[in-house]
C-alpha cells in the first residue's frame, strides 16, 4: 500500500511532537504533552505508533 495523506498527517504529528521534545532537551523540569493522540495509541499499556486511521 502506498503512503497516503492520512499516513503523512499522522507522520508530521510525530515529528512535531519530537521537536517539542527535543526542543526541552536542556530543561530541568520538562512540560511534555501526551504523545497519545501525537501520532501514537496505547495498546496493552504500551505506546505503539498509530500508522492510518
Amino acid at each position: 500500500m502506498p503512503p497516503n495523506h492520512d499516513s503523512l498527517v499522522k507522520h508530521i504529528l510525530r515529528a512535531n511532537y519530537q521537536s517539542a521534545v527535543y526542543k526541552q532537551t536542556l530543561t530541568q523540569f520538562q512540560v511534555l504533552p501526551s504523545p497519545v493522540g501525537n501520532g501514537w495509541k496505547m495498546d496493552d499499556n504500551a505506546l505503539a505508533i498509530d500508522w492510518m486511521d
